[in-house]
């Protein structure tokens, strides 16, 4: 067993070594290899023949016994138990999550700065005109010299929207704090006028609490300060007006089973899923040493496929993972065809070139080369045709393993800072590309066993209700417990009749807060690599501590590996 297991950290420092990559400023991407191909090819054949020593060096030891599931692909396409050895782990017993919603009572004042607590530097001012009341505070500094707070006695327990009305002249970044306690920093506008800051659904469990403003350069006004009792999580329902089915129509009996599994367990239990680097499962395994569980969902990347930089078997370990019983997820971090570059930045590609009116989704690449050869599309056109087929080929294999895919591309469409090149020409061009790319999946390779998954952001980017089944968000925040209820209801406003996940993130936001909070996300989604992991393969609790991801595994909350199809 030790040797097996110096083996598997053999095999983990070369893979990190292969994917490091500096981390962007939103994420880290999945890494790319080595600048050099040939050397990149020869390491990635050692850590196969590696890891293929530690799976055959790991099959005869083990302690005790998980119950596991393998893929039947026979006619009726079930998912059996089996048992299978595994290794010893640590057990933690479940702990019951009991965070009842606070119900809505009707609250509403709002306080004029100059009635508030002063200190130092503070003072009230009528210079710029267009304030309430008898003036606004300004000389508020970061250094604590000047600070301004207001008292708030509501005496309830409950969610409330909190609104700042302020004045810059400059383009600043400030954040508002409660209790002393920085709650969230925003953006002005710098226009000179005064404006509107709003910050809603913040719990505040204290009959009396303090609103004050951090100021980090002291250019800053405070004209007044709102606090409101917010409504909307105890509107929030989880009851479809109409229950939702497959937008391919599938009769695929496992991706039937899978979907209506998630529709059962929407708004009463979230399944757990975990980012695993490509072509390796370790970020897997390292849940599983740390907590005794498995999450229920492997999420992967089919960005090998497309690289011209990395070259593994990714869907052999969706395979092996469906064989346990897990569920399958997958993205794809597409390297244009151009120049194997994903950012906008960092590519020529001019995904708005491809666009065409013409019908190919059906037709053979032959057929499309034609239309090319005539003039009628682009060769951009043809090559993204060509980078469709090459990953809809590896889905078709877990297609005819009867494994359903919970199928994500064309992700983070909308976001403007390292964007992508699928939404780097606005929402035309990635609307054509979604619809192109189902149309192709679906009616051409016959992909029924893709549930379809939308995470372009932002309510102008919607694809609408028929081109996806389920709606989601990617959220990096450094770590932060929050529930995430205000993205949440961000994408309940674009769809009530979706299910709801949590489709990438930093970490798992604390269970409590999302019961709590009714931020029953259908799945998370927690990003590989430094987000989970440190270089030697250890648990990296820079987001997430010990503690806090055994809690999340242990819960009555939180679906794992076991009881991943219930």
């Amino acid at each position: 067993m030790l040797f097996a297991h110096e083996l598997l950290a053999f095999v983990a420092n070369i893979n990190a070594a292969i994917s490091a990559e500096p981390k962007p400023a939103h994420k880290t991407a999945q890494r790319r290899a080595f600048a050099s191909k040939g050397m990149v090819i020869y390491m990635k054949k050692i850590i196969a023949i590696l890891s293929a020593l530690f799976i055959i060096t790991t099959a005869f030891s083990g302690c005790g016994k998980i119950q596991t599931m393998q893929i039947d692909t026979s006619s009726e396409g079930n998912f059996k138990s089996v048992e299978d050895d595994t290794k010893e782990v640590p057990v933690y017993s479940e702990k019951e999550i009991n965070a009842p919603t606070p119900k809505y009572v009707k609250y509403s004042k709002t306080v004029e700065a100059e009635s508030g607590t002063l200190k130092g530097n503070a003072k009230v001012s009528k210079k710029v005109k267009g304030y309430k009341g008898k003036g606004y505070v300004e000389g508020l500094s970061s250094d604590g010299k000047g600070t301004l707070s207001v008292k708030f006695s509501p005496k309830i327990k409950q969610y409330y929207d909190i609104t700042l009305r302020i004045m810059t002249k400059n383009e600043v970044v400030n954040a508002f704090a409660v209790n002393g306690n920085e709650i969230k920093r925003f953006a002005s506008s710098g226009s000179g006028k005064f404006e509107t800051v709003s910050f809603k659904n913040q719990y505040i469990d204290e009959d009396s609490f303090t609103v004050s403003v951090v100021a980090y350069d002291g250019e800053i006004a405070v004209d007044n300060i709102k606090v409101e009792a917010s409504d909307d999580i105890s509107n929030l329902s989880f009851e479809f007006k109409n229950k939702p089915k497959l937008i391919n129509k599938s009769k695929n009996k496992n991706t039937l089973k899978l979907y209506n599994s998630i529709l059962k367990n929407y708004g009463k239990k979230i399944l757990s899923g975990q980012y695993a680097s490509v072509g390796t499962n370790n970020e897997l395994e390292l849940i599983y040493k740390t907590t005794g569980k498995y999450p229920a969902i492997r999420c992967g990347d089919m960005l090998s496929y497309t690289s011209d930089s990395l070259e593994v078997n990714e869907t052999e370990q969706a395979i092996e993972w469906a064989k346990k019983g897990g569920i399958v997820s997958y993205m794809w971090h597409w390297e244009s065809p151009e120049d194997s570059a994903y950012y906008a930045d960092e590519t020529s590609f001019d995904l708005s070139k491809a666009v065409t009116d013409k019908n190919i989704a059906e037709l053979s690449i032959k057929e499309i080369e034609k239309l090319q050869k005539d003039g009628k599309i682009s060769k951009e056109c043809v090559e993204l045709v060509k980078d469709i087929d090459t990953v809809s080929k590896q889905l078709l294999r877990l297609k005819e393993l009867d494994i359903p895919v919970l199928w994500r591309p064309l992700h983070d469409a909308s976001r403007k800072n390292a964007g992508f090149w699928w939404g780097a020409k606005g929402f035309k061009s990635y609307n054509w590309l979604w619809r192109l790319m189902y149309e192709r999946q679906t009616k051409y390779f016959k992909l029924d066993n893709l549930i379809w998954v939308w995470s372009a952001q932002s309510k102008d980017w919607y694809v609408g209700d028929k081109y996806c089944d389920i709606i989601s968000a990617d959220i990096y925040d450094n770590g932060s417990e929050s529930s995430q209820i205000e993205s949440f209801l961000s994408l309940y406003d674009i769809s009530k009749n979706k299910p709801i996940t949590l489709s990438e993130c930093a970490n798992t936001p604390d269970i409590s807060n999302m019961v709590r909070d009714k931020a029953m996300w259908s799945w998370f989604g927690v990003w590989s690599g430094n987000y989970i992991m440190n270089d030697d393969g250890s648990l990296s609790e820079k987001y997430i501590t010990k503690d806090r991801l055994i809690e999340v595994y242990n819960n009555n909350k939180v679906i794992t590996l076991n009881s991943a199809w219930k």
